[in-house]
């Protein structure tokens, strides 16, 4: 006999909000107002637009780069495109390292520098080399295993985890991204009353798995 039953969510669980819940819930009455309107701006982004801030060949580097630090693998969330809306709006954190450019030119001076390295290493672009040898590229300009050009006046550490810390703020940021880990804090009305491990708010989706028995 089949019947449906709910599966409680524990730690390390590999359960997920169905599809469509963390949508459905920015249509209620959870999520205040300026919540709703920033979320919803990021859904109806497009995932491939034409890049504003940065040349159509950085952007691809951008774009190979983010891949490899923050597989995309749910659609519709492009990293490198949220990236480039900050530059060409002009936003910033309001503050950066003094040994830092200014964000703009920090991007566009370490991509260069990425594909600088890519050339040593392997004599081809950033975007044109395999999963392995780009990763062998970040990492190492992660480790500051990285000599001239570009690496005499950005530092490469400080260039990659800036990089990696944008990236991944953009990814999680993204609805689609929270649905697939099960994140529902941006219903920011009420608060929050089942605190605790193993424990979801009346209003949190149950995940269901039809089971055999």
């Amino acid at each position: 006999m089949a019947r449906d039953r709910e599966e409680r969510v524990r730690p390390g669980s590999t359960a997920r909000y169905p599809a469509g819940t963390v949508r459905a819930l920015l249509e209620g009455p959870h999520v205040s107002a300026a919540t709703r309107a920033v979320l919803e701006a990021r859904l109806a982004a497009r995932t491939t637009p034409a890049p504003r801030f940065f040349d159509i060949a950085t952007f691809a580097t951008l774009s190979a780069v983010c891949e490899r630090l923050v597989p995309e693998s749910i659609g519709r969330v492009s990293v490198a495109a949220m990236i480039d809306t900050r530059l060409a709006d002009g936003m910033t954190d309001g503050w950066r390292y003094d040994a830092m450019p200014p964000d703009g030119d920090a991007y566009r001076l370490g991509l260069l520098g990425v594909d600088e390295h890519a050339h040593q290493r392997f004599g081809a672009a950033f975007v044109s080399l395999g999963d392995a040898p780009q990763d062998a590229v970040l990492r190492e300009i992660q480790r500051t295993d990285v000599r001239g050009g570009v690496w005499d006046r950005v530092p490469a550490a400080r260039f990659f985890e800036e990089l990696l810390a944008e990236a991944v703020e953009c990814f999680f940021s993204h609805p689609l991204a929270q649905e697939a880990i099960g994140y529902a804090g941006m219903a920011d009305v009420p608060s929050w009353t089942s605190i605790g491990l193993d424990r979801l708010d009346a209003r949190e989706p149950r995940a269901v798995r039809r089971t055999r028995e």
